[in-house]
């Protein structure tokens, strides 16, 4: 992600940092060259192995006194819980959006000579925001390639959606356009966002012990 500012200059940029595995990164590179050779043999040539990046980036829009965040998940990052919670996390939550930048051309399909066609995996890919608002209270926008590209708020409504009328048909996917909305930021924190998955991890221990427990008075 390239950031540029009113003069058209770059000086903040976002790489990647969880790299679709067995596409955009096989594993075992410098640790097992021999097995990522042959793991790389089942990958398309023109799918180029990408480094993944270091470090989260929170962009800055300064308009008059104010100033706004915005962390770019890219693509399948925003299926991340654990990930979008770093960057929720990592500074002030005032005036902060979520914005995810993808390309879901993964995931259309065509027939013969006919036209390309969009498929549910881009709409699986649009509630995954969802999720990712509520859990952090934070609006998320979507600019998705081929994909659905939306406005959720923090309450995780999908207030507004890049579409194309035809009678009464919606169309959804595979449509290109502008999208304007009004995005209203949310101060609160969540408790998933303060503590993660400690939740989780404590049904998990509990879940454990009973069944050692069950286990031991079923020998008894």
């Amino acid at each position: 992600v390239l950031w540029f500012d009113e003069r058209g200059v770059s000086e903040r940029v976002y790489s990647k940092i969880h790299l679709v595995p067995f596409s955009e990164s096989v594993p075992f590179k410098y640790s097992w060259g021999r097995l990522h050779r042959v793991l790389r043999s089942f990958v398309p040539p023109v799918m180029p192995q990408l480094n993944a990046g270091e470090e989260f980036t929170r962009f800055e829009l300064r308009r008059g006194s104010r100033t706004w965040y915005i962390v770019t998940p890219i693509c399948f990052e925003g299926t991340f819980a654990r990930l979008c919670r770093k960057m929720v996390k990592q500074g002030p939550k005032n005036n902060l959006i979520l914005a995810n930048l993808s390309n879901d051309g993964w995931f259309v399909y065509r027939r013969g000579q006919g036209p390309y066609r969009g498929t549910t995996e881009q709409a699986q890919h649009l509630v995954h925001s969802v999720f990712r608002a509520v859990e952090n209270r934070i609006p998320v926008v979507r600019s998705v390639n081929t994909g659905i590209s939306a406005m959720i708020n923090s309450n995780g409504e999908i207030k507004s959606v890049l579409e194309l009328r035809v009678g009464e048909y919606r169309k959804r996917t595979m449509v290109a356009g502008v999208m304007q909305c009004d995005v209203l930021v949310d101060s609160r924190r969540t408790l998933y966002s303060l503590y993660g998955d400690v939740f989780a991890i404590l049904v998990a221990f509990i879940a454990l012990i009973m069944t050692v427990r069950v286990m031991c008075v079923k020998r008894k």
